[in-house]
């Protein structure tokens, strides 16, 4: 069946990824090892292939939906945050630059871009993902290179993505989950909606910056919204009228680790969203709760730009 395409209204980045669904049925393995050996040649990584997917046992907070009494197991995309990109590109070599910027003008590229068009300075300063081992090396080069892929070879990445998807939901069944959106914010049910509606259909999630007006509510994706970093957007008057849209929101508080978060927060019936990463499990209308990590936990007593919320408001 082929995909259904929406290019209005999108990024440049989401607009150079939506070129490539279309093609990418017709996309043989041989292709897709070819596209993987040439973006990742350019960055100087040795091995011409990588992990697709970020498995479910390689991220902690992942890992956390395997381990409950009733396990699912969450999965997904992991690409370079925010600007990220473009960072690594700088670091190269002066040879290395210039091949990469070449590819990419070839490719009708001439910006790098951003994958999280909602981004700010303070959730770009806070990422979880640019700290601990997503600040490793290895795995900011691994990020570059399928970030860099979808640019240069959108097609092959279509194929690729749906090669791993596949590989996935055959290994663990109706309890695979498919996290949309692990580091970056980009609109693929928009771009792609029959992808989102066929193989995980109720069976995935993602967290978004983006208001219900850029990404509205889609049947069988479970899209939580995060109330983070956005001056004046998100106050707590606006998460309660979110929640009684039936929206979910992901708020971020200073409970500190091992006290329990509250069952209501401002009102709003509120779940830990520490305890799991699986945000199907998450009832509409309501926040989930996320304790202060990393940089984040610096803001703790002194309420910032609508980062981090008092635990009781």
């Amino acid at each position: 069946m082929p995909l259904t395409i929406r290019t209005r209204g999108l990024s440049a980045v989401e607009s150079r990824i939506a070129s490539g669904a279309d093609a990418s049925a017709t996309i043989t393995r041989a292709e897709m090892r070819e596209a993987e050996a040439h973006t990742r040649g350019l960055l100087g990584l040795r091995s011409p292939r990588g992990e697709w997917w970020t498995a479910p046992d390689a991220n902690m907070k992942l890992a956390l939906a395997a381990s409950g009494a009733d396990p699912t197991y969450a999965a997904g995309l992991t690409l370079l945050p925010a600007h990220g990109l473009r960072d690594v590109i700088a670091t190269l070599d002066t040879a290395r630059q210039a091949a990469v910027v070449d590819a990419l003008h070839r490719a009708g590229v001439p910006n790098v871009g951003t994958v999280c068009t909602r981004s700010t300075a303070q959730c770009r300063a806070t990422c979880v993902l640019t700290s601990g081992r997503g600040a490793m090396p290895g795995a900011i080069m691994g990020r570059a290179a399928r970030t860099l892929m979808w640019l240069l070879h959108p097609a092959e990445a279509w194929a690729m993505d749906h090669a791993a998807a596949t590989a996935h939901d055959r290994r663990y069944g109706p309890t695979a989950r498919r996290r949309w959106c692990i580091a970056d914010d980009i609109r693929w049910m928009l771009i792609a909606p029959e992808q989102v509606r066929t193989m995980f259909a109720g069976r995935q999630y993602q967290y978004t910056k983006h208001a219900a007006t850029q990404l509205p509510e889609q049947a069988g994706h479970v899209i939580v919204r995060s109330a983070t970093g956005e001056r004046g957007r998100w106050t707590i008057d606006s998460i309660r009228e979110a929640t009684q849209a039936g929206q979910r929101v992901a708020v971020v508080i200073d409970t500190p680790r091992g006290v329990d978060t509250p069952h209501t927060w401002a009102g709003v019936p509120a779940i830990d969203g520490d305890a799991t990463d699986d945000r199907t499990l998450q009832p509409a209308g309501t926040v989930c709760l996320l304790r202060a990590k990393g940089a984040a936990r610096g803001m703790v007593g002194r309420v910032t730009g609508s980062f981090v919320f008092p635990t009781h408001p």
